[in-house]
């Protein structure tokens, strides 16, 4: 008996062990980002409005039933709703069934449904297929919803979504101005939106309704790739208090999510440049190559109650080398002669100024301080360099080729390979009770 409790002991542990691992990715879903409601009025024909109408949603894809029933005052309201289609419907007794079928509910959407029921007996039905999207009268807040199409469509340099943040009204590149690198990021594929004239870090990012910002840069983590991303909504102005941490706009991206219906992928992204034309004025080709591929794989466990989705995507690449410049001592620099150069404060007529403009050898290099008549001509005596120096030179340090000690050079060749793996579970316990979960790893051999 004693070791049976203690067994039963050890388990519990176990279990609490996981559930508590488990934690920081579950209570994402008590919170609003990311998730959708439909709220409206039932009344009858008269305008009269009726209370304890049964108003139910259903969520095609998932098989997800949310029930309520509306107020005194008639409203109804069904919040915390994943993105998806919905099929929506209305039954009191006395009165004709109504549903509205294919109710898009994008993300932080406030969807507003208002019926008229007509009497007639429930077995009858009134059934309205919704052609445009709901009018929405319970938020000012000014959303942009990129959606999963325009994912799939829009050309994605990288397969990066993050870009799609710029089609907002009033964002703009915060990394990237006028072509030049602005902001430093602490991992190749992070970006950085200015929304409305706000300063780095005003615009807030979440995923899946949990902070996916970059504390040490104030910029978004690097999204999931096009393949795990569902949609994402861009709140521009007028957001809730919930948001208080954005002074510029919210940024709520949505992960793809299994469903009843068994889907997989497999794909490859070749950007080469045996595919690319020289370049009219320069003669060269873009030597870029990327390779991306990976896969994903989504589903039901137990047919609308837990579903899992898992996306793999590896990116291996290959950019031009940079080239850059650097200054040491050329040949007759070595040998004391800084005629070259004229170094200022030792030409006896005081006229003479540096000629190094900048990248080349410093003044200073051969300066003896303990010298203070100016060498003819700006040579140095060949008796006065230090022998072990010029030998560290000579064996270690190229001698610049340009006039005032330039030396060109190719930096290696620069391979950001990246590496990125998704999974996400979510299980459907009640109408009021749901789970979800997705541990998400993005790596990169090579950060920026």
């Amino acid at each position: 008996m004693r070791g049976n409790w203690n067994c039963l002991r050890v388990l519990s542990c176990v279990v609490l062990c996981v559930v508590l691992s488990l934690a920081p990715a579950l209570l994402w879903a008590q919170g609003t980002g990311g998730r959708g409601s439909i709220s409206g009025a039932v009344t009858d024909p008269s305008g009269a409005v009726l209370t304890g109408v049964s108003v139910t949603a259903l969520n095609t894809a998932t098989g997800l039933s949310v029930a309520v029933t509306t107020t005194g005052s008639g409203t109804y309201v069904i919040p915390l709703l994943p993105t998806g289609t919905y099929n929506v419907s209305f039954l009191k007794e006395g009165f004709k069934t109504e549903s509205r079928t294919g109710m898009v509910l994008n993300a932080d959407e406030v969807a507003t449904e208002n019926v008229v029921l007509a009497i007639g007996s429930a077995t009858e039905k009134v059934t309205v297929s919704a052609t445009a999207a709901a009018l929405e009268t319970e938020s000012a807040a000014l959303t942009t919803t990129v959606s999963e199409t325009a994912i799939k469509e829009l050309p994605l340099n990288g397969r990066n979504p993050a870009s799609l943040v710029l089609l907002t009204p009033g964002t703009t590149d915060i990394i990237q101005l006028g072509g030049t690198r602005q902001a430093y990021t602490t991992h190749p594929d992070e970006q950085g939106a200015s929304a409305n004239g706000g300063r780095q870090g005003s615009t807030y990012y979440l995923l899946d309704g949990s902070n996916n910002m970059d504390p040490y840069s104030l910029l978004a983590a690097p999204f999931p790739n096009a393949d795990a991303t569902q949609e994402f909504s861009v709140i521009g102005n007028n957001f809730d208090a919930q948001y208080g941490f954005a002074p510029g706009a919210v940024v709520s991206i949505v992960t793809k999510s299994g469903t009843n219906q068994l889907h997989g992928n497999l794909f490859e992204f070749v950007r080469n440049d045996m595919f690319n034309a020289k370049d009219y004025f320069t003669g060269q080709k873009d030597i870029l190559k990327r390779n991306q591929f990976g896969g994903s794989l989504g589903g039901p466990i137990i047919k609308d109650k837990l579903f899992i989705f898992g996306n793999y995507q590896e990116t291996l690449a290959a950019l031009a080398p940079a080239n850059g410049i650097a200054g040491t001592p050329t040949a007759a620099m070595r040998t004391g002669d800084f005629s070259i150069l004229c170094v200022s404060g030792f030409d006896p007529s005081g006229i003479c100024k540096d000629r190094d403009s900048g990248g080349g050898v410093s003044d200073q290099v051969w300066q003896d301080p303990a010298h203070t008549i100016p060498y003819q001509g700006d040579i140095i005596p060949t008796a006065q360099p230090n022998q072990d120096t010029l030998n560290f030179l000579n064996k270690f340090v190229p001698a610049g080729t340009g006039a005032n000690g330039r030396l060109p050079y190719t930096q290696a060749t620069h391979t950001p390979d990246d590496y990125q793996f998704t999974i996400r579970a979510d299980y459907n316990l009640s109408d009021k009770h749901r789970f979800s979960g997705h541990p998400t790893a993005i790596y990169s051999e090579s950060p920026l």
